[in-house]
């Protein structure tokens, strides 16, 4: 959870208002959405408890993977 809520706060002061909204909607709707609705339907009731760990990492390597490229265009 931390990785992707300081990823939305760094995007948020370096100015990149879209991708820090884009993430956090990824992170609280989309990819926890699908998960929600896909994991139980796979794996029963433990796929509820599995959803959101796999979607905050899912989200994580989204996140981490714009700001290495940000990063690396910005030098």
């Amino acid at each position: 959870m931390g990785v992707t809520v300081l990823s939305i706060y760094y995007l948020q002061s370096m100015m990149r208002a879209k991708l820090s909204m884009t993430i956090a909607l990824l992170r609280g709707f989309v990819v926890s959405g699908l998960l929600l609705y896909m994991l139980p339907l796979i794996m029963g009731m433990s796929g509820v408890w599995w959803a959101m760990p796999i979607s905050e990492g899912v989200v994580a390597v989204i996140a981490l993977s714009h700001i290495k490229h940000m990063r690396v265009t910005c030098v």
